[in-house]
């Protein structure tokens, strides 16, 4: 009869198993900002469980965590990479970005040498302690740039930067709490459940926070953060930042001004419903009329493509300059240049008919 811990590290190799086929299954699926470092975050997290649950009754003593927590480390990289990218902060990842953020994870692979080849414990802790704690601050800085980033868009929402942040989060204690568990020799059956445990709950977190909250279904807030570096501020022009479905992420104060609109409500109505008109739409317009609170006002529309570092089309910056006044100025031109037209053609046509009589008149005739 199998001992409960190997039924137990069996499902942890299934679950790892699971990861790996998951994040392949999303980099498939869709095509979103940080598709494929969350990809590779899950693959790299899969291989911490089927190495962690494989291991842990192969290799007696304390190596077997630590080739877990290896891979964990490795899976901080590309975790921290979809942060910043889902969020808009960083969406170009070049090589020698990646190999820099790897490098403090090399620790933990020395840890395990030097555990292999019988270093002290105390020098042998320092190395590998230093690289999870490296590790694990590349964990909570993704973390809070997603929470903070759900906080902020409302369509977001915190939940799903929480549902993101357990996967990692919940690994991590899971696999040095059975590193502390090993040295002492408790029950391994014990060990076997906290290691299930921790890639349980981070499988689960992670289908949550794609099948439940759409993470890469929703309008990535990458739009909304790579808008708000374009916009000026202070601009007497109306900017809006959309969505590739036309949503709006961002809007500035004379937009909300001109509108008569809170920011919220804003973001809740489709550019087509705030606007009457598309991107497509506005990008085919000279100008454009819409109702404020000052009355009918016209706009030179300008609509920009937001893209991603990869050239993938994000959304759109749309700008309004309002062109009442200049306008009006030329229509007022346009009915005086009539005027004066008119009026020197009847001018010359007095002349004309002035020189055509005085020249079919006799010479002593007086011209009237």
């Amino acid at each position: 009869m199998l001992a409960p811990e190997t039924g137990l590290d069996g499902i942890t190799v299934s679950v790892g198993l699971a990861l790996c086929l998951f994040g392949i299954y999303v980099y498939r699926r869709f095509d979103s900002p940080g598709v494929g470092s969350f990809a590779a975050f899950a693959v790299f997290l899969g291989f911490a469980g089927i190495s962690s649950g494989l291991l842990s009754s192969a290799v007696p003593g304390e190596l077997w965590p630590e080739v877990g927590t290896l891979f964990w480390g490795v899976a901080t990289v590309p975790w921290l990479l979809f942060a910043l990218q889902y969020t808009g902060r960083s969406t170009r990842v070049r090589p020698r970005s990646v190999v820099l953020l790897l490098a403090p994870c090399a620790g933990i692979l020395a840890g395990i040498v030097m555990l292999r080849t019988g270093f002290s414990e105390v020098a042998t802790a320092l190395v590998g302690g230093v690289s999870t704690l490296y590790c694990l601050a590349l964990v909570l800085t993704g973390a809070a740039l997603l929470i903070r980033t759900g906080y902020r868009y409302s369509h977001v929402g915190t939940r799903q930067g929480v549902s993101l942040a357990l996967a990692p989060t919940a690994t991590f204690v899971s696999l040095n709490l059975v590193s502390l568990l090993v040295s002492e020799q408790p029950d391994p059956e014990l060990i076997a459940t906290i290691n299930t445990a921790g890639f349980v709950v981070a499988a689960a977190a992670l289908a949550t926070a794609v099948g439940y909250y759409r993470v890469f279904e929703v309008t990535p807030p990458a739009v909304g953060t790579l808008g708000e570096r374009e916009i000026v501020r202070e601009s007497d022009d109306l900017v809006f930042v959309v969505s590739d479905e036309d949503s709006v992420v961002q809007v500035n104060e004379t937009a909300l001004s001109a509108l008569g609109l809170s920011r919220d409500d804003a973001r809740q109505t489709g550019l087509s419903a705030l606007l009457g008109h598309t991107t497509d739409t506005l990008r085919g317009r000279e100008t454009v009329t819409l109702e404020t609170p000052d009355g009918t006002r016209r706009y030179d529309p300008q609509v920009s493509t937001l893209t991603g570092g990869d050239g993938q089309e994000l959304g759109a910056l749309v700008s309004l300059r309002d062109v009442t006044a200049r306008q009006l100025r030329e229509q007022r031109l346009s009915v005086l240049n009539r005027v004066l037209r008119h009026n020197l053609r009847n001018r010359a046509q007095v002349i004309r008919s002035h020189s055509t009589e005085k020249t079919r008149a006799p010479a002593n005739t007086p011209l009237r």
